[in-house]
């Protein structure tokens, strides 16, 4: 029992200096970088820190520049998905409307969506059409141009494991398409995404919206591959 209660002191004090500092948002910040950067994928302590995060934001007494930081880092470092990474992106969406906050700053908060490996083709086109709100057409084709980072779905197209997720992107099948006809976007990123979507033809029938917007020109072509392996 004894041995017991002295293994648990290190974890206790460990946990106390933690809970001693989570008034620093700077060092919360930091804490939740390492968590997400080198905790094992998918596991709890992943998204320890940006849960911590939240707590803090929601406990309010945060000024506008420390709200700016946290929806900046729930966004970057939380698991895609999660409840924490949700609420990051609602945040960005709520301050790159905020006239209260500097436009460089809501130009960059508009161009995360972009800079991000994940799989998130509809927080994308949520992000260029506030992108476009900040600044002129041709300012946001070079911005895109110089960060956009593709999907990393799209970066391991070839790959049986990327095979195998396909049926999971049936959802954002009509983001992917409108992405795709976005004239902003890099062309190379516009020629991966019709990769993308030639890939994912044989799940359009099970798409709760036959057509997404725009969806005449898909159904067309998605007749057209379909006569052209028959």
């Amino acid at each position: 029992m004894c041995r017991a209660r002295q293994c648990a002191e290190p974890g206790k004090r460990a946990m106390q200096a933690i809970l001693q500092f989570l008034g620093d948002i700077l060092w919360l910040i930091q804490v939740a970088r390492a968590l997400s950067q080198w905790s094992p994928s998918g596991s709890q302590e992943q998204g320890e820190g940006t849960r911590w995060l939240l707590a803090r934001l929601q406990g309010g007494d945060l000024s506008l520049e420390q709200e700016v930081q946290v929806a900046r880092a729930l966004y970057q470092w939380s698991p895609y998905g999660s409840q924490e990474q949700r609420k990051g992106f609602q945040l960005l969406c709520q301050m790159i409307q905020n006239t209260a906050i500097e436009h460089k700053t809501r130009l960059e908060l508009a161009l995360l969506p972009f800079k991000s490996p994940r799989n998130n083709f509809e927080e994308r086109v949520l992000g260029l059409r506030m992108l476009l709100q900040l600044t002129e057409e041709d300012n946001a084709r070079d911005l895109l141009q110089a960060h956009w980072r593709s999907p990393s779905i799209i970066m391991n197209i070839e790959s049986p494991y990327a095979r195998e997720q396909y049926s999971t992107y049936i959802p954002a099948i009509p983001a992917i398409f409108e992405l795709l006809t976005q004239d902003l976007i890099p062309l190379e990123a516009r020629d991966q995404l019709y990769q993308l979507l030639q890939e994912l033809l044989p799940f359009f029938a099970q798409m709760d919206q036959t057509i997404p917007p725009g969806g005449a020109q898909l159904e067309v072509a998605a007749s057209k591959e379909e006569s052209g392996t028959a």
